[in-house]
C-alpha cells in the first residue's frame, strides 16, 4: 500500500486532483457572490415591473447566468473562448469534465502498459489537444455561419427601422426570423435589456459570443447611435456592406492559400505515417518508445514538438482579414 502511495503516477494524480479541487472551490465562491448580486438585481427588477404592470421577460435570469464568467484574467479569457465556441456552461464544469477524462484515460493507459507518470502526462496532452481542436472547429463553424447570416440579420433591422419600427423591436424580429445561431444571440441580448442592463453594455457583452471580426464595430457604433441618435439605418447598411466585402475577400484569400494548407497537412501527417510504417515493419525497434523509461521521454518529447510544429504551421497559413 505504501509502495503504491509513493508511486510517481499516484503522487502526480493526487497533486492534480488537489489543484483542481482548490480551483473549483475558489471559482464556486466567486460564482456564489455573483449569484447573490444577480438575485438582488432580479428582485429589484421584478418589483419595478410589478409596480409598472409590465409583463416579465421570458427567462432573463437564465440568459444572464448563462453569460456569466469569473473575473480572473485566465478564467475570463478561457470563458470567452468557450462562449465563442457556443458553450454556455461554467468554466469549472468544463475543466472538471476534461480532468476526469484525462485521469480515466491515463489510468487506462497505465493498465495496458506500465508507462507510469508518462501515461497521465500523455493523456492530459491528448485530452487538452482534442478539446482545443473541437472548440476551434466549433468556433470556425459558428464564424462561417455568422459571417454568412449576420449581414442578412442587419438587413432585417434596416428594413424595420426604415418602416418606423423601433430599434429594439427590429432586434426582436431578428431574434425570431434570423438563422438560429444568430437569433440565439439576439434573444440573449433582448433578455439582458429586459433586465435593465444599459444598451451599450449589453452590446459589449454580445461581442465574445459572436466570433466575427465586425461585431466589435457593430456593437460600438450601434451603442453610440442608440444613445446619441443619428441615422441608425444608414450606419447598419454600411456595416452590412462592409461585412459582405470582407467575406468575399476572405474567400479569395482562402482559395489562394489552398496550396499552402495542403503542404502543411502533408508535413503534419508525415510523423504519423512514418510511425505507423515502422510499427508494422520494425515493431521491436519502435517498441522501445513504449517499454523503456528513456523511450517514454523521447516519445513524449516527440509528440510535444510535433504538436508545436503543427500549431506553428497553422499560424503561418492562417490569414486574418
Amino acid at each position: 500500500m505504501m509502495a503504491r502511495l509513493t508511486d510517481p503516477a499516484v503522487i502526480l494524480l493526487l497533486v492534480f486532483a488537489a489543484a483542481m479541487v482548490s480551483l473549483a472551490l475558489s471559482w464556486r465562491a466567486d460564482r456564489r457572490k455573483s449569484t447573490r448580486r444577480l438575485e438582488t438585481v432580479l428582485k429589484a427588477s421584478r418589483a419595478a415591473r410589478a409596480r409598472s404592470g409590465a409583463r416579465p421577460a421570458d427567462g432573463p435570469a437564465q440568459a444572464l447566468r448563462a453569460t456569466w464568467r469569473p473575473r480572473s484574467a485566465f478564467a475570463k479569457g478561457f470563458g470567452d473562448f468557450l462562449v465563442a465556441a457556443g458553450y454556455r456552461g461554467s468554466v469549472t464544469g468544463y475543466l472538471r469534465t476534461r480532468a476526469i477524462l484525462a485521469i480515466a484515460l491515463g489510468y487506462g493507459l497505465s493498465l495496458l502498459n506500465p508507462l507510469g507518470w508518462v501515461a497521465y502526462a500523455a493523456s492530459a496532452l491528448l485530452v487538452a489537444g482534442a478539446s482545443y481542436l473541437v472548440a476551434v472547429r466549433a468556433i470556425r463553424k459558428r464564424t462561417t455561419i455568422m459571417e454568412a447570416e449576420f449581414p442578412a440579420a442587419i438587413d432585417i433591422m434596416v428594413r424595420g427601422i426604415r418602416t418606423g419600427m423601433p430599434l429594439i423591436e427590429s432586434m426582436r424580429v431578428v431574434a425570431s426570423e434570423a438563422h438560429p445561431v444568430v437569433a440565439r444571440e439576439f434573444r440573449t441580448l433582448i433578455d439582458e435589456l429586459a433586465l435593465g442592463i444599459r444598451f451599450s453594455d449589453a452590446m459589449q457583452r454580445m461581442v465574445p459570443r459572436m466570433p466575427i471580426a465586425d461585431i466589435q464595430f457593430f456593437a460600438v457604433v450601434l451603442g453610440l447611435q442608440a444613445e446619441s441618435g443619428g441615422a441608425v439605418a444608414d450606419t447598419l447598411q454600411s456595416a452590412a456592406e462592409t461585412m459582405r466585402s470582407r467575406r468575399e475577400l476572405r474567400e479569395k484569400v482562402s482559395i489562394m492559400s489552398r496550396e499552402a494548407r495542403s503542404s502543411a497537412a502533408i508535413i503534419g501527417s508525415l510523423p504519423v505515417i512514418v510511425s505507423a510504417v515502422m510499427a508494422f515493419t520494425s515493431p521491436e525497434y519502435i517498441g522501445l518508445l513504449l517499454t523503456t523509461p528513456l523511450g517514454n521521454l523521447v516519445a513524449l518529447g516527440a509528440l510535444t514538438w510535433a504538436l508545436v510544429g503543427i500549431l506553428v504551421m497553422r499560424a503561418m497559413i492562417n490569414f486574418e482579414i
